[in-house]
């Protein structure tokens, strides 16, 4: 007996030592795929080096963080202040490779290649006192100067406390058509008068944390404004604020409340694609966003009343009105080539123009089957209700 189990021990110390043998024939191979794994994963998120953002010296915010790792010559584009940086009566003014400003300096909207190394870059504040005047009662920057800080074309960064005051808002027409390019603003700002940035070639915009109103036209005519990020304790947008800029799509927050006439009307290029209304807007006001390219339209449960041209000239071929919408006024779906309709019970309808080339005969056939909600589509020249 003592035989075969001595054979059997012998075969099975044979047989491992046989299997440590073939696993040692290439004892890099696991290694060399897990090597080949961290290239490839170093590849996709475009190398090892870092682009580090220093508060230097900032007492407000926090510095911006990049998460990304860089390949020697990738493209680095510099990130915005979106962490609200500020220093007691000083404006931010960029982005510089030292701290005391003297190495190269970054504005927001630039980009570099990257170099063979590690980037810190630090963020630099120039005297706001040299170019603001502030009305310390309402928080209201008045007037910039031009004799001490130059014409403000270019970027221009809005400080958070002038004159130890806390900037509240941005005075009416303050940079009205001085060709500004990009602005970045605290989070303290909670109004921006009328006309304050309107005629001027602003490519994208951040509002700040505590922005409630925009005023009438503050934004208008930047045409290649393609890009507004809204901040959610927004409550109103007046009238023309953004009228004649071109965002690729407008999400408008929670808490809006206030949609001025013409607010977002007569895009210069394609305009927004797609536009999301929330419910704490009761009344979408009239043309605000008329002349357009807007293909989707969301509008959220809370939605009343869309007044006049609401909606005219787009491109939109289905709608979808929540169960909240009980008026619909003259124009506001015309010049829209409308095969789809989602209606409530009961809608006004104020006439024939309201729902765009087929709105007529919606109309007609809405009010002949007692006004029922229901998806109603056009098809062979007549409308139904599924």
């Amino acid at each position: 007996m003592e035989g075969p189990m001595i054979r059997n021990v012998t075969l099975l110390a044979l047989s491992a030592a046989l299997m440590a043998l073939v696993a040692c024939e290439n004892p890099l191979q696991e290694n060399n795929q897990t090597n080949e794994a961290n290239e490839e994963s170093s590849s996709q998120n475009g190398g090892g080096f870092s682009v580090l953002y220093d508060a230097n010296g900032a007492n407000f915010g926090r510095a911006p963080v990049d998460e990304n790792g860089y390949a020697t010559g990738a493209s680095v584009a510099l990130l915005r202040n979106y962490g609200g940086l500020a220093k007691d009566d000083n404006a931010f003014d960029g982005w510089n490779t030292e701290p005391d400003g003297t190495g190269v300096q970054y504005y927001i909207g630039e980009s570099f290649s990257m170099p063979e190394n590690d980037v810190t870059l630090y963020a630099q504040w120039s005297d706001a006192e040299q170019c603001f005047t502030m009305n310390a009662a309402t928080g209201t920057i008045t007037q910039y100067l031009t004799a001490s800080c130059g014409t403000a074309v270019g970027h221009i960064d809005i400080p958070a406390t002038v004159e130890g005051a806390v900037v509240r808002r941005i005075g009416r027409a303050l940079f009205n058509g001085v060709g500004l390019t990009s602005v970045e603003f605290p989070d303290t700002v909670v109004e921006i008068e009328p006309y304050a940035f309107n005629n001027n070639n602003l490519t994208q915009l951040a509002l700040p944390g505590d922005l409630e109103v925009i005023g009438t036209d503050a934004f208008a005519r930047n045409a290649a404004l393609g890009n507004i990020e809204f901040n959610s304790s927004l409550r109103e947008i007046r009238e023309d604020a953004f009228f004649r800029t071109n965002p690729a799509e407008v999400i408008l927050p929670h808490e809006l409340q206030h949609l001025g006439s013409r607010a977002f009307s007569d895009a210069p290029g394609v305009g927004p694609e797609l536009v999301e209304i929330r419910g704490g807007l009761a009344i979408v006001g009239a043309g605000a966003f008329e002349v357009n390219g807007i293909h989707t339209l969301i509008l959220h449960e809370g939605v009343q009343v869309l007044m006049r041209n609401a909606f005219r000239s787009n491109n939109l071929t289905a709608v979808e009105l929540p169960t909240s919408v009980i008026s619909v006024d003259q124009g506001v779906f015309f010049d829209n080539d409308i095969t789809e309709i989602t209606i409530g019970s009961d809608v006004e309808i104020y006439d024939d123009t309201s729902f765009g080339e087929n709105g007529a005969a919606f109309r007609e056939y809405y009010i002949e089957n007692g006004q029922q909600a229901g998806i109603y589509t056009f098809d062979g020249g007549e409308w139904n209700r599924e």
